[in-house]
């Protein structure tokens, strides 16, 4: 079908055509496991500058080439030392992807 776009796939990651993204930092919250890690292996698979916050990550850390970070989402100063030390690393955070889960209202905190 014209037009269509179908992805190349490297191992188990399909690897897109350079869509612009190469120039951006992506900070994932729940980026240890499921689809959280998934956004992460795809977003670093794009050549984006990767960040993931999680509550743990074992004793491997992150994947390779990503900033793994530990935080829970629901501890305003963990999770702003997270932020900070993403973009002391990486730059501005320019696309969050929100992956991770509470069952409270939390504060918004600015990065």
């Amino acid at each position: 079908m014209a037009g269509q776009f179908v992805p190349q796939t490297e191992g188990e990651v399909a690897v897109m055509p350079d869509d612009g993204l190469t120039d951006q930092h992506v900070l994932v919250t729940g980026g240890s496991r499921g689809i959280g890690l998934a956004i992460v292996l795809a977003m670093r698979a794009r050549g984006v500058r990767v960040s993931a916050i999680a509550r743990h990550w074992g004793a491997k850390g992150g994947p390779e080439g990503v900033l793994p970070l530990c935080a829970d989402v629901t501890d305003e100063d963990a999770l702003a030392a997270a932020f900070a030390s993403a973009r002391d690393r990486h730059g501005p955070v320019t696309i969050l992807v929100n992956n991770a889960d509470w069952l409270d209202e939390i504060k918004y905190v600015p990065f």
